[in-house]
């Protein structure tokens, strides 16, 4: 294995299982060497782009500089969810990380090209990452259960963006390779036969055909996806997909709480609840079926 192949597939390891016991400070150091050296050849798909970054000091401080808030938001707010570290100034210091990352971004990249996809990859799976992580340790007060749904369907765009030349490099077969197997459901899955019923619900008199449509299409869409996921959603491209794939009516039909609408949004959370278990989003899909499902009433 090429050395920056073995550096990423140590560096994401780290962060996807276990971010703190690695130590924040050499994963610093090793993402600043890694991105001020030369050798990029696992990453870029022609030797005219890797000529043109060897010494460009401006490229690398700009992709450093959003890409190390990202890596430390992620090792604070691990940190926040156990026990013995748990503190308000910890989960200050963890936002403030990634806001810093956020501002850098949006001023650093402009648009996705040969040379920077690889640390806009990171930093857009370390920013859905540490939203997830965040919604864990929110209070129930202020607990938006729609939240990381907005953040899956907002990184849509760019995932395919980035997709693009992640699919044409070497790392796309390292992931692969890595992933552990994936067992399927061991009880029957009844999802389908449940949202086939769904098909069948009836909505409040006063709801809008075109609220019925957009419910409709969102089901259709819900249906589609579990069968291309086959019932264990693996990988951020498959997390992205249903949320991407909806209309603004069904959102708004979400945000308005609309009683079909929001068991459309639960059944998609029994799905990806089947998903590899990980720490950032341990817990989430079961507290966010139990808010949606309260706003259902008695009913």
């Amino acid at each position: 294995m090429h050395p920056s192949l073995s550096f990423w597939s140590e560096l994401s390891l780290a962060l996807d299982y276990y971010p703190v016991l690695a130590n924040e400070k050499e994963l610093l150091s090793h993402t600043t060497a890694f991105f001020s050296k030369t050798d990029w050849a696992p990453f870029t798909l022609s030797q005219d782009k890797l000529l043109t970054l060897e010494g460009d000091y401006d490229w690398q401080k700009k992709r450093l500089g959003y890409l190390l808030p990202t890596i430390s938001s992620l090792c604070v707010i691990h940190q926040t969810l156990q026990p013995e570290y748990q503190s308000s100034d910890m989960h200050a210091k963890a936002i403030q990380h990634n806001i810093t990352a956020s501002a850098r971004f949006r001023h650093a990249e402009h648009g996705v090209n040969e040379g920077n996809w690889l640390p806009i990859l990171m930093f857009g799976v370390g920013h859905i990452m540490f939203n997830f992580a965040v919604a864990q340790s929110a209070p129930d007060y202020s607990f938006e259960y729609l939240d990381i749904f907005h953040v899956l369907r907002g990184a849509a765009r760019l995932g395919d963006e980035v997709g693009t030349f992640l699919e044409k490099s070497e790392l796309s077969g390292m992931l692969e390779r890595r992933r552990p197997e994936i067992a399927q459901p061991s009880e029957p899955d009844n999802s389908l036969q449940a949202m086939n019923e769904l098909s069948q619900a009836e909505y409040p008199e006063d709801t809008l055909e075109e609220t019925r449509t957009h419910c409709h299409h969102a089901l259709e869409s819900l249906k589609w996806w579990t069968r291309f996921v086959r019932g264990v959603p693996r990988n951020w491209k498959q997390f992205i997909l249903w949320p991407a794939s909806v209309t603004d009516g069904f959102i708004t039909a979400l945000v308005e709480k609309q009683p079909v609408a929001l068991l459309i949004y639960i059944y998609w959370c029994v799905v990806m609840h089947r998903a590899p278990r990980r720490w950032y989003t341990d817990g989430w899909h079961q507290r966010v079926a139990f808010a949606a499902m309260s706003e259902l009433g008695p009913e």
